[in-house]
């Protein structure tokens, strides 16, 4: 339960980073979502990576 509340913080970070990040290029709003989703599912997946790497070493499920 741990680890899908952690992966979900991340790709949060991951979101409203990257539309920070959009509104840094002056993007329009359409594609600074796009960037953002960009953003969150590339974040999610290495929060997956990071949280079982973790989860592994101190052999929790």
């Amino acid at each position: 339960m741990i680890k899908i509340l952690i992966e979900m913080a991340c790709a949060a970070t991951g979101f409203a980073m990257s539309l920070l990040f959009a509104k840094q290029l002056d993007l329009g709003t359409v594609p600074a979502v796009f960037m953002g989703l960009m953003g969150a599912i590339f974040t999610f997946i290495l929060a997956q990576g990071l949280t079982n790497f973790i989860f592994r070493i101190l052999r929790r499920d």
